[in-house]
């Protein structure tokens, strides 16, 4: 009887709804939940979207390594705004859509970003301004004012004249500079270009449409800001970013209606006073026992090279038995394969995705500071069929699933968004109720 009572007790702990030894995975901590009084506001809660391009409330929340959290929430009365929870503190509001800003005018819905830094220095963009300009790419540091640091029609550097037009995705170091997308206008023609803002203030390109590509490639010469993607930058001031609109040497190469190069969609960096060199090229063979070559589906978080120049990624298959790989690549050195599509998940019964019918399969993966990769999968565990997972030297641990109570009662609906901030993990929940972000300040 003794025996029967200790095995019930120790199954019932590691083998529950949330999955096999659920007791090993990190806490989870509330970070927002809809429904909750949204502050710096005046009686606003925290809504369901859709707001700006926020279709389900909450998005784009990210962490540092200090746990400190930043993401933006659709309000109750339909604007969107963007607040900062420092860890164990309470949440401010950094910027909401329909303030107006003295000398720039309204701010409009969707606020673009938000990125953060170890220093908690928050970047985001605009490009619905209705005032003395349409845009502008704004930058706050934890105890400072908001600052823009470009705006529409100023110089954008390099570009023959050109003046930039709208701002896209973008980066930030723990040093405050800041890597970003911007389409800018040459005679009266919308061009598209990766730039790079400093800390004192300037601001230099790093590449933009016309420019060459190793191989011959060239970047399209008419773009909108689908032409690139990421970007991201370390703390060496190196710049990642994937080109998504390129042409083979010897062809016309106007837009996305041009003949494609085979290597478009693949991924380049450009070290500081160095050529732009590739690091994860369409068509790089893959070292695994299930063959292929990198498909042009390469996908990345918010942060995804590291200091030592090592790169994570999630790419698409092809040519091989798999559909899927996370892996990651050094800089000038070979890639190293750490999870595959159709292998077992962690902590679950089943698989990663292929037995679950979900072609997305592996999410986008980010890469922090220690060489730890972050993604998330769909699995056929019918409980915990999705979760976050990170992955070191071959080593594959959930950090949460779909099956694990959450801090503010139930069970998770899914699990997304995430982000890492060296040892914090930042997610969503877009599906059970009420909806709500969720930190892990210590991945294990």
């Amino acid at each position: 009887m003794f025996v029967k009572a200790v095995f019930f007790v120790i199954t019932t702990l590691f083998v529950s709804a949330g999955g096999l030894w659920a007791a090993d995975r990190p806490t989870a901590f509330l970070v927002a939940a809809q429904g909750d009084p949204a502050p710096g506001t005046v009686g606003l809660t925290y809504a369901a979207g859709p707001c700006g391009n926020t279709e389900f409330g909450f998005d784009e929340p990210q962490t540092n390594e200090s746990g400190n959290v930043v993401f933006l929430s659709c309000l109750s009365d339909g604007t969107q705004g963007l607040f900062f929870t420092p860890r164990n503190q309470p949440t401010t509001l950094v910027v909401v859509s329909g303030s107006t800003l003295n000398g720039l005018g309204t701010l409009s819905a969707p606020i673009e970003g938000p990125r953060m830094n170890e220093d908690s220095t928050i970047i985001f963009a605009d490009d619905g301004i209705v005032g003395s300009t349409t845009a502008a790419l704004f930058l706050k540091k934890k105890s400072g004012p908001l600052k823009v640091i470009a705006k529409q029609g100023d110089p954008a550097p390099g570009t023959n004249g050109g003046v930039f037009s709208e701002f896209d995705d973008m980066s930030i170091n723990d040093d405050g500079d800041v890597a970003f997308i911007a389409t800018y206008i040459v005679a009266a023609v919308t061009k598209t270009g990766v730039f790079f803002y400093d800390t004192d203030g300037s601001i230099r390109s790093i590449i933009h449409s016309d420019n060459s590509l190793p191989k011959g490639d060239k970047i399209c010469s008419v773009g909108d800001r689908g032409t690139f993607d990421g970007p991201w930058v370390n703390d060496g001031d190196v710049v990642a970013f994937v080109v998504d609109c390129s042409c083979a040497a010897g062809t016309t190469c106007t837009d996305f209606n041009s003949t494609q190069s085979p290597r478009v969609g693949s991924v380049y960096a450009k070290p500081p006073g160095q050529s732009v060199q590739p690091l994860v090229l369409v068509g790089d063979p893959v070292p695994t026992t299930k063959g292929g070559t990198i498909g042009q589906s390469i996908g990345m978080g918010s942060v995804a090279l590291n200091d030592n120049n090592v790169f994570g990624f999630e790419a698409e298959i092809s040519g091989g038995s798999t559909d899927a790989v996370v892996a990651t690549k050094t800089l000038g050195g070979s890639i190293k394969v750490c999870a595959v599509d159709g292998q077992p998940a962690d902590d679950t019964t089943g698989n990663f995705a292929s037995a679950a019918g979900d072609t997305m399969g592996l999410s986008n993966a980010s890469m922090n500071a220690d060489g730890v990769l972050v993604f998330h999968s769909s699995t056929s565990d019918p409980i915990n069929f999705q979760g976050v997972f990170t992955c070191k030297n071959g080593n594959v641990d959930a950090q949460v699933l779909t099956g694990d109570t959450r801090p503010n009662g139930g069970t998770y609906g899914n699990t997304e968004e995430e982000a890492v901030g060296d040892n914090a993990i930042v997610f969503d929940d877009e599906v059970s109720s009420p909806p709500g972000v969720y930190l892990i300040p210590n991945i294990q």
